[in-house]
């Protein structure tokens, strides 16, 4: 009996869940394309690049979507079981709903291992293949941009012109930059040869030029260098809110790396932000534990007939948690000592919330006020 129904009960919370996944990491992917559009048409991103580039980002959308996930695919596979008698007939056979509590368990430990999975190893991954797939369409854009004898501005600030090129080496010869980056003091830089090369372990855009000059105004002196070599850094353009930019990027490095980077840096601004992404992967992962388990209490209490309160309530609890959340991101960010105890608290709160309100799932009440609450909820069409 207790190995079918909680299968039963696994399968039917599943599809709603996937559902709920797909319609949330869908939404916020949207969010991002929008902030990101005109770079996909500005490097002319292909079908099998932009597949690509929305698997790097799907980790980082994940962390905010699989919290909410879990709880709407409780919410719902549980309100529909009570919409159509079927608590009533597990309460004939002797069921409590208390017993209930093992397979939701089961299935909140399943998302929680997957948030885990996706913050702590894929997240850091996609976002730094983010960077070598930002910098390989980069090269290209200006490998397509470049034209022999005439002018292009594909260098990001940088206007370029190129007397021949060689197909075979892919050299650039007689070569004239204007670099009008500073206002304050624009370049130009003239070389007999160039060639644009992509360091893909530094995720750095580089052109060498040999044998060449750099002229440019110093406080009102004009200024002439002459060079032997010289290697131009060019920017690289990122998806909206997708990669830092820095030295070290705490949302690309693991675990391990952010303990180790944290303790070199110290009680620093920049250890602080270690420690904090450090723990807001593993915070957010036991979150979506709690909250899958928050959906259960709510969603068992549907009636044939009554007002469809779970679904307001859990997205309630659900806006209370994150606003916690990023008020104790704020406490953390603002130097709040212990580091870890000001971001565990919104957790701990949620976590006790849980066990009362699965402790009273057989009674009459779960919260002093909720009937009150459901009262202001109007009824749904028969």
């Amino acid at each position: 009996m207790p190995r079918l129904l909680y299968s039963y009960l696994l399968s039917e919370i599943t599809a709603p869940f996937l559902g709920s996944l797909v319609v949330l990491t869908g939404a916020l992917f949207l969010g991002q394309l929008l902030q990101s559009f005109d770079l996909v048409f500005t490097l002319g991103i292909g079908l099998a690049d932009f597949v690509r580039l929305t698997l790097y980002l799907l980790p980082k959308m994940m962390m905010f979507s699989l919290p909410l996930a879990g709880m709407l695919g409780v919410i719902l596979a549980f309100n529909r079981l009570g919409v159509d008698n079927e608590f009533l007939a597990l309460r004939a056979a002797g069921v409590r709903l208390r017993q209930i509590i093992t397979p939701v368990a089961i299935f909140a430990l399943a998302v929680s291992l997957m948030a885990g999975y996706s913050t702590t190893v894929l997240m850091p991954r996609g976002l730094l293949s983010l960077e070598g797939l930002m910098l390989k369409l980069a090269r290209e854009k200006i490998d397509r941009s470049v034209q022999a004898r005439s002018f292009s501005d594909s260098l990001a600030g940088i206007v370029a012109y190129v007397d021949h090129i060689d197909m075979e080496d892919g050299h650039w010869h007689g070569v004239y930059l204007y670099d009008g980056r500073d206002p304050k003091r624009p370049m130009t830089v003239t070389a007999r040869r160039a060639k644009l090369a992509a360091d893909y372990g530094q995720l750095t855009l580089n052109l060498r030029l040999e044998d060449g000059a750099i002229d440019y105004l110093d406080q009102e002196l004009s200024r002439h260098i002459t060079f032997k070599t010289y290697s131009l850094n060019l920017p690289v353009t990122l998806p909206a809110g997708g990669v830092q930019k820095g030295a070290e990027k705490p949302t690309e490095m693991t675990q391990s790396e952010l303990l180790a980077a944290s303790r070199e840096a110290g009680d620093t601004i920049k250890g602080r932000e270690m420690r904090i992404e450090y723990h807001q992967r593993l915070i957010l992962s036991v979150g979506c534990f709690i909250l899958t388990l928050l959906g259960l209490p709510f969603a068992a209490r549907s009636r044939p007939g009554a007002r469809p309160v779970a679904v307001p309530v859990g997205l309630l609890v659900f806006l209370c948690y994150y606003l916690l959340y990023s008020l104790a991101e704020t406490l953390a960010r603002e130097g709040f000592k212990p580091l870890p105890l000001a971001l565990w608290v919104p957790n701990g709160i949620f976590l006790a919330l849980a066990v009362g309100l699965v402790a009273r799932m057989d009674r009459e009440s779960l919260l002093p006020g909720l009937d009150r609450l459901a009262g202001l909820w109007p009824k749904g069409s028969d």
